[in-house]
Parts: C-alpha cells; structure tokens; sequence
C-alpha cells in the first residue's frame, strides 16, 4: 500500500490500495485505515429477494438468493450462477406456476425478473443438500446494481486449518427482513453472529430420520433469511499456534455456507414454538459438488466451444 501526499476530512492520510476482501480480485481506491475495520459496502449487493408470483402479476417474498461466480477455461470469460436454499424452491413450486428475483438498478429503483422455476439444479445424490443452483443467469451491469463472490472465496479444510477456523468465531449474513423490504430498492439486513459448532454429518432436522451436513450458528434467523450467504467475519490477525499472525485481506470474509434455517424450541406457556437462536447452515463446500456435476460442466464446456468458434469466426472476417 502506498501512502500519498493527501488527507481525508478528519485529517486522516489516504492510502492507495488494492482491496481484495470480499471477491479476491482487486478493487482500487483510496481509503483511510479505518476503511478495512468495516465491512464492505458490496457485500449487500451480491444477494437478491425471491418471491413467488401472484395472479395479479406480484410477488411474495419467500427468501434470500446470491451471486457467485466461477472462472471459465476462456480468459477473462466469467460463469455467474444464482444459489439459494432448495426448500424455498421446493415452496415456491408448491404455491406458484412462477418466481422472480427483484435486483436494484442503478437509478435507486428495483425490478422483478422473472426467472425460470424449472431451471434450478440440485445436489445429484444426496437429497439433504439443501442447495439450488441456476446457471447462465447475470443481469445487465450497466443497468442493474449487483456483485457476485466467488468459488474461490469458499471456506475448505485448507482455511479452517490456516486460520484455525473454530466455535466462537464471528459471522455476518445479508438478506430479506420481510418486514422490511424496502419501498423504491431492496433493502437487504446483515444479521451477525458466531459459529455455535463447526461441520458435522449428524444434523437431525428432517422427520424422516436422514441427517445432513452443515455448522450452527449462534444467530436469530429468521423467515426470508433461507438462503442467504454466511460470510466469516475474521479480525486483521489471530492467534495461531500461540503467535500474532496477520490474516490476508481476501481472506477476511470467507465464504462459510448458506442459511437452511433454524431450530424452534416448544414454549410450554403458551403452547407454541419459539425461535431456539441456533441457525442451520449448509457448508459453502457443497456449491461445488453441485457446480461440477455432469450436466452443469458439459453445459459451460459447450458454452466454451461456442465462443471459441464464434471469435475464430469474427478473426477470420476480419482477415
């Protein structure tokens, strides 16, 4: 980082920076220290309402779904996919014919688009996956006002070890408040929180007796926040192995998984169930397994071979 010769309203100085925080590809500006003590402004934008289509052309609100992306076989060729939690798809196909997601635009408004109900892809052999997936699926930058994560930002066995990633650790999550969604834009919430426990096979939550995986999370989800990203919320160093370590800036803000839900506990005093304040969370990890099935890579790899064909096309016209 380089320090430069100018200085910010409360006398600050400003450095130049790369900031690589959240989508581990750079941002450049200029900011004071106290800018990498906040979360950045981009993380509310990566997630998106969805709702179900009404008769009269509406919607309802039903969840939270985010962007991610992917980096193709093509240089500077980018895969961007639209994942939520599957149960809310599951729901909306129970209630409607139809879904969209409302995105914001940059003139301070949002619209609803209208996405494909049927065009969602899920885990290939485990139905406790609770993951939904929908390829292809990127909104005009110029018009719409949106980020997206990334595959690489993903939280694996590699990060828990280098960081000792463990319960106790602070969290963060954007998403619906139903409550509040916002009149002219969406307005997504960030709840925070820390890990209750970390990844286990044995969640009971299903009344059939399967088991699925995921961590919990000491945080009061709520309905709207299914599928919402979990995002790791590391300070600027740990204690590791009994020494100050730094952690690195596109590792602050890792991603952990994708909000199922929560438990309900039952309120003997008036005969009904309470929020527990424990969250259910599906593992980031298990994005991939979905990304890399057959049918989603055969897709990209067809996708590829169009482009290839398309620009050796346009080289030659040009000849």
């Amino acid at each position: 980082m380089e320090t430069i010769p100018h200085i910010s309203p409360n006398y600050e100085p400003l450095t130049y920076t790369e900031d690589f925080r959240l989508y581990r590809s750079p941002k450049y500006l200029y900011a004071t220290p106290d800018y990498f003590m906040q979360l950045p402004k981009e993380i509310s934008k990566c997630v998106v309402f969805i709702g179900a289509k009404k008769q009269d052309g509406g919607y309802d609100y039903k969840g939270t779904a985010f962007w991610i992306s992917r980096n193709s076989a093509i240089p500077e060729k980018i895969w961007t996919y639209l994942v939520t939690a599957k149960h809310i798809v599951d729901k909306i196909r129970g209630l409607s014919t139809g879904m969209g997601m409302r995105v914001n635009r940059h003139d301070g408004t949002s619209e609803w688009i209208e996405i494909p109900i049927n065009n969602w892809h899920f885990h290939p052999t485990d139905s406790t996956c609770d993951i939904a997936i929908m390829t292809d699926i990127s909104p005009d930058f110029k018009i719409y006002d949106w980020y997206r994560t990334t595959v690489d930002s993903i939280v694996d066995e590699n990060y828990i070890n280098k960081y000792e990633l463990q319960a106790g650790d602070d969290v963060f999550s954007p998403g619906l408040f139903a409550r509040h969604v916002g009149i002219e834009k969406s307005i997504p919430i960030i709840r925070v929180g820390t890990i209750a426990a970390m990844e286990t096979d044995d969640l009971q939550i299903y009344g059939d007796g399967r088991r699925m995986k995921g961590y919990l999370i000491e945080s009061r989800s709520i309905g709207g926040l299914s599928g919402s990203p979990v995002f790791t919320n590391l300070t600027s160093f740990r204690i590791l192995n009994g020494t100050y370590k730094n952690v690195f800036p596109n590792d602050c803000y890792a991603l952990l998984g994708i909000t199922w839900g929560h438990w309900d506990v039952p309120n003997d005093l008036e005969g009904k169930s309470i929020n527990a304040g424990i969250s259910i969370i599906t593992p980031a990890s298990r994005i991939v397994e979905v990304l890399n099935q057959t049918i989603i890579r055969a897709q990209e790899e067809w996708n590829e071979l169009r482009i290839r064909l398309e620009t050796a096309a346009t080289l030659d016209s040009k000849k």
